[in-house]
């Protein structure tokens, strides 16, 4: 009597569903087709993701709360990342990373121990998978990196960067940090 008709609508940031009408009952179906916006250049099929936090301490005696959380570390396969990271060819081909800026100066960060945690989920209770300690010397406003180290030979291994900023006058930090598979036989305990 209908015959079937499909009605698209966009909701949200690209989150499409269809709402098909058919037959005289006039049944209702929802199918969800997905976000098909892909603005942070993530690896297709990749659905890991890991968690980063600036902590207090070194990686064998942490604080035991985050000053800062870096954010969701997701998969990027694009060539920007190497090129913030700094890596020399040939760099790993997907790489979990994020960047936060945050108000300080690298003497803050470099005064008293303070370490970059990544985690394996996004759950600052989660374990950690690499670490690495902010141990570099500043040399005035030069970008620096540090190495994170594999934990819990989770098979992880990564770099953090540094570099300063200014923002409405007061000095930030931009901290990128990258993971991605590789070795190392550094197991500090978290």
């Amino acid at each position: 009597m209908f015959g079937q008709r499909a009605l698209r609508f966009a909701i949200g940031a690209g989150l499409a569903m269809t709402l098909a009408l058919t037959g005289a009952g006039g049944s209702i179906a929802l199918a969800d087709h997905g976000d098909d916006h892909h603005d942070d250049h993530s690896t297709p099929g990749s659905t890991r993701s890991f968690g980063a936090w600036l902590y207090e301490g070194t990686c064998d005696a942490l604080a035991s709360s985050p000053l800062e959380d870096i954010g969701d570390l997701e998969a990027d396969d694009s060539h920007d990342i190497e090129r913030e990271l700094a890596l020399t060819p040939p760099a790993p081909s997907t790489i979990w990373s994020e960047d936060e800026d945050i108000h300080g100066t690298y003497a803050s960060l470099t005064d008293s121990p303070h370490a970059i945690v990544v985690r394996a989920s996004e759950a600052a209770s989660s374990d950690v998978i690499a670490c690495g300690e902010i141990t570099h010397a500043a040399q005035g406003n030069d970008p620096f990196s540090i190495e994170l180290r594999t934990v819990n030979d989770s098979g992880y291994t990564g770099q953090a960067r540094f570099s300063v900023e200014q923002d409405d006058h007061q000095d930030e930090v931009k901290i990128v940090v990258g993971v991605w598979e590789g070795t190392s036989s550094a197991t500090p305990a978290a």
